[in-house]
């Protein structure tokens, strides 16, 4: 019975539909209702009485368990860059990292500042967990000091990632920091 409800219900909203019912006016209230209108929402609501009758808007729909955001391992070598615009050129800086403990990730990196024509050398330490990275980062140079946040994201495979970093000394700055790790 509910697929013959169902398949009226469908017929009347596609004649309704395309105009396929005489196109005589309905008054409904005040108002003048075009006959196809009226068929149209008529075949709606049968064809929801059909579908709600059989169970079918009743159903659970299924979702998929909450599972864990996947767990990346920081420990290596990556090749990365940083500027303004994820297109930056690459900076070819190369960040080591280690971990240390529980989620805690040691790294350092180290590479000649363009504009001194000297070296600076990096260290960022911060708590990983899944595939994120939370840390503060210092830079040390010939009578510099920088520091600041960082964000990073690893993508599923843990052969890359994408993140942001703020300067501290420039809080309104959220600059870029990418990388691929290096294969052995």
């Amino acid at each position: 019975m509910d697929t013959v409800i169902f398949s009226f219900g469908v017929v009347l909203f596609l004649l309704g539909l395309i105009g396929r019912v005489e196109a005589r006016e309905i008054k409904v209230g005040t108002d003048q209702v075009p006959a196809r209108v009226i068929a149209a929402v008529i075949g709606v609501v049968f064809t929801l009485l059909a579908l709600g009758r059989s169970g079918y808007l009743s159903q659970e729909v299924p979702v998929a368990a909450d599972s864990p955001p996947p767990t990346v391992s920081w420990e290596g070598t990556w090749n990365t860059a940083w500027g303004t615009s994820i297109n930056d050129t690459p900076s070819n800086i190369v960040v080591v990292f280690e971990t240390a403990a529980a989620g805690e990730v040691v790294g350092s990196y180290e590479y000649l500042d363009p504009e001194r024509q000297q070296p600076v050398r990096g260290r960022i330490e911060g708590q990983a967990s899944g595939a994120r990275l939370n840390a503060t980062w210092e830079e040390r140079g010939e009578g510099t000091l920088a520091t600041g946040k960082l964000e990073f994201l690893a993508f599923a495979d843990g052969a890359s990632f994408v993140g942001r970093f703020l300067d501290a000394g420039t809080p309104e700055s959220k600059l870029w920091w990418t990388g691929e790790r290096e294969q052995d």
